[in-house]
């Protein structure tokens, strides 16, 4: 008797009205270069023709799970989870595409690298035609930064993730929306590390249906408070509401309405750099970089401001001026390349 072994990778997708754009995701995978691997594909009840695209595909490799009722994203994307039967799960949204060895390179590197149980990688942006529109704000972290910048938001690309399966928590995706931002804090208070590959592996779609343009809704706002509390409980704060929406505010990189606000905004986070420094879980180098980067980016943006008020703001910063004067030199060409790509930098969000 032959016995099948489990593959090495299970690619999971969720989809819903998806006729018009899930050809081209679901072909992106069939044609990577590394190909053991599974591909789940759970599908909501349609009023399109997405069944009959995906039924019209012969390839054993492929996993239908046709929902008999629509049950919605996050209960289908933990039946995905569920299903999946690699030591490593891949994520792709079936409005985005997948590079050609993006499979292989994100195996390669879990597989060398077994402390790591999350890792994304960078990505370039396509319209509905699938024309290129701009590369995802993204620059080079460590993973000990990584963790830090999850303070402010979710650093990861959702379509260029790779997961290693016996990293998920239990209870997998909980939240309404910003669950990728909740499950992904989730793992790394757990004490798992991630990082993202420098590569551009996935192209991610820009269009008027698109989840990630809901960024900023009530809703997502209050799942970011509620994933913000759990990530500065560590190091001993305890927001209230006005801190959480000063926090978020800044996090999703706003202009700064007036002065009042950034000197509130300075206080906050020097609160959470000495709060960090008396209960230390972030790595204190990495929470002070990812916060005066930060602060650099609310100088800029502050309104009615020259350039010289605004250097001048900056180099307030209760921190050393040769300090403030690296960290600014370091990190001033990624804020030009966003300032050239900014409306694809709000979306990346």
């Amino acid at each position: 008797m032959i016995v099948m072994s489990d593959p090495k990778v299970s690619v999971c997708m969720t989809v819903f009205n998806g006729e018009k754009y899930i050809r081209e995701a679901m072909d992106s995978i069939l044609h990577q270069t590394f190909t053991d691997f599974e591909f789940i594909i759970v599908l909501d009840p349609s009023q399109d023709k997405t069944f009959e695209i995906i039924d019209s595909y012969h390839d054993n490799r492929i996993k239908l799970i046709h929902n008999k009722h629509r049950i919605g994203f996050i209960a289908s994307k933990n039946l995905c989870l569920h299903e999946a039967k690699g030591e490593f799960i891949a994520i792709l949204d079936a409005d985005d595409v997948s590079v050609s060895n993006r499979l292989f390179k994100q195996y390669s590197f879990l597989k060398a690298n077994p402390s790591f149980g999350l890792l994304g990688a960078r990505a370039e942006y396509i319209n509905e035609k699938s024309q290129y529109i701009g590369k995802a704000w993204r620059y080079g972290l460590r993973p000990e930064s990584i963790n830090t910048s999850m303070i402010f938001g979710n650093y990861f690309v959702h379509s260029s993730i790779m997961l290693r399966k016996s990293a998920i928590p239990l209870d997998q995706y909980i939240s309404d929306s910003n669950e990728d931002y909740d499950l992904w804090s989730r793992m790394i208070l757990s004490g798992m590390k991630v990082w993202s590959l420098p590569d551009i592996l996935v192209k991610c779609r820009v269009h008027g249906f698109n989840r990630t343009l809901q960024y900023g809704n009530d809703r997502s706002r209050n799942d970011c408070y509620a994933v913000y509390r759990k990530l500065l409980s560590v190091i001993a704060i305890f927001p209230n509401d006005n801190d959480l929406y000063l926090h978020y505010y800044f996090s999703i990189n706003k202009m700064i309405p007036d002065h009042n606000t950034i000197i509130d905004l300075k206080d906050w986070l020097i609160r959470l750099i000495k709060s960090n420094e008396q209960s230390p879980y972030f790595n204190h180098h990495s929470m002070e970089q990812t916060i005066v980067e930060k602060w650099l980016i609310a100088c800029l943006k502050s309104k009615k401001l020259s350039i010289l008020k605004k250097l001048i703001l900056y180099f307030s910063f209760e921190l050393s001026k040769f300090d403030l004067l690296k960290y600014m030199i370091r990190y001033i060409p990624y804020y030009l390349r966003y300032r050239r790509n900014r409306n694809i930098g709000d979306v990346a969000q």
